[in-house]
C-alpha cells in the first residue's frame, strides 16, 4: 500500500501582529530647582550670585585669568561692608558692598 503525501501547510499572507507596547512612563526632571540666596543688611540687599560676579570682575581687573580656576570662595562681612574672595587658594582681594 502506497502512502499519500500529507498536504503542506502554507503560511498565511497576513503579517504577524506586533506585540502591544506599554505606554512610556513619564520622564522625571533631572534639573535642580532654582536657588537664590540674598543678604539683607543696613537697608541694602545683595544676591550671592551678584556678589560672586563682583568678586570675579575684581579679580579679572587685577589681571588674573579665571577661565581655568577650580575654586572661588566668597566671604561677606556686612559690618565692614566688604566682600572678600579667594580664587584657587592663590589670589585674594576684596570688593566694597
Amino acid at each position: 500500500m502506497k502512502q499519500e503525501p500529507k498536504p503542506r501547510q502554507v503560511a498565511a499572507d497576513k503579517p504577524a501582529a506586533a506585540p502591544a507596547r506599554k505606554p512610556a512612563a513619564p520622564r522625571k526632571r533631572t534639573t535642580k530647582p532654582l536657588q537664590e540666596v540674598y543678604l539683607q543688611f543696613g537697608g541694602g540687599q545683595w544676591s550671592f550670585a551678584e556678589l560672586a560676579e563682583r568678586a570675579k570682575s575684581a579679580c579679572a581687573a587685577q589681571g588674573h585669568d579665571l577661565t581655568g580656576s577650580k575654586k572661588l570662595a566668597v566671604y561677606v562681612k556686612p559690618e565692614d561692608r566688604m566682600v572678600y574672595y579667594v580664587v584657587d587658594d592663590d589670589h585674594t582681594g576684596s570688593v566694597a558692598l
